[in-house]
């Protein structure tokens, strides 16, 4: 098989992964997908090319926001190695971001606005690692639990000790970590939104794997 390029016009992507921890289902949907795939190929000339399969998407999240994304995986590096990058575009409330976040970390948005997001990873058969920046205003958050008085102080906690807004007060740039290990039985889009996933938490939470950078 080799097939020089592959275009795909306003389709719609579904992300679904059950939680069994939680009995929930998470789904996401990029809407209005529009891309392309290069050098799709099983030929073993071609294998060893030094060319790569590239993939080249964007789309609508959730109708919040448009994504935009790129990956290239190598026929020939070791251990099937691959880079992965993206970013938004728009500006969107932060609760529309509630259905990919939420049934994994209970953690729900319930104020502020994401303003841009935009990361770069590298990974193979076995991590990911890479970094993320999300720029966001008037962040707020509530903390899910089952004791509704542990649930408020907790919230109230939570939002005495999070970063309010990315780039700081005083014009510092918050940029986090992405560290995901991949679940070998899960697919890769499994393995994709997971790293972004890591990423994102940690610009959310107090404690998160993040540094600060000056703005130029």
């Amino acid at each position: 098989m080799h097939i020089k390029q592959l275009q795909f016009q306003n389709t719609t992507i579904t992300y679904s992964e059950l939680l069994p921890e939680a009995d929930e289902l998470l789904s996401a949907q990029v809407y209005e997908a529009n891309g392309k795939m290069e050098f799709i190929t099983s030929l073993k000339d071609s294998l060893h090319s030094g060319k790569a399969l590239k993939i080249d998407f964007s789309g609508n999240l959730l109708n919040a926001l448009t994504v935009n994304n790129k990956i290239e995986m190598s026929y020939a590096t070791p251990n099937h190695a691959f880079r992965v990058s993206g970013y938004t575009t728009g500006t969107s409330d932060f609760e529309k971001l509630n259905p990919i976040l939420y049934p994994t970390n209970k953690i729900k948005l319930v104020g502020g606005k994401i303003n841009g997001l935009s990361f770069n990873m590298q990974g193979d058969e076995e991590k990911m690692t890479g970094e993320l920046t999300m720029r966001f205003t008037d962040l707020e958050v509530e903390l899910h639990k089952k004791n509704d008085s542990l649930k408020k102080n907790l919230t109230w906690l939570a939002n005495q000790v999070i970063k309010k807004s990315n780039p700081n007060k005083n014009g510092k740039l918050m940029v986090s970590k992405i560290d995901f290990k991949r679940v070998t039985y899960k697919e890769m889009d499994h393995y994709m939104w997971k790293s972004v996933e890591t990423g994102i938490i940690n610009s959310l939470v107090p404690a998160g794997n993040r540094t600060l950078k000056k703005i130029d």
